[in-house]
């Protein structure tokens, strides 16, 4: 991992595990959280557990996902915050009009986030 977070603190190893997650991850288990990490055991147990308690990671059959909660607060602290008002009307007609589901993407270099 690139962005490592420093291992000397609970918070640290907190977004240690939240950054071992990859986009085409659904479920990952302890055990994978563990070697991701290089974090013992017993403190990826402990703080995945916190971390559920906090709604950021989820227990699901076989290990841990990424909560609903992370993305609550990312979209809280998202720099696009302006553009989500401005189109949000747009986006609510285009599902009236619809009835399917809509995102709102913004180019990233070559990505859509």
């Amino acid at each position: 991992m690139t962005d490592r977070a420093d291992l000397d603190t609970v918070l640290g190893k907190a977004v240690t595990i939240l950054r071992a997650f990859r986009p085409d991850d659904r479920v990952v288990s302890l055990a994978e959280l563990v070697r991701r990490t290089g974090l013992h055991k017993a403190t990826v147990h402990r703080l995945s557990g916190d971390l559920v308690a906090n709604r950021l990671l989820d227990r699901a059959d076989g290990g841990y996902r990424l909560s609903r909660g992370l993305f609550e607060l990312g979209m809280l602290a998202s720099l696009e915050r302006s553009l989500l008002e401005l189109a949000m009307p747009f986006l609510q007609d285009l599902y009236e009009r619809t009835h399917e589901t809509v995102h709102l993407g913004v180019r990233e270099g070559h990505d859509v986030v």
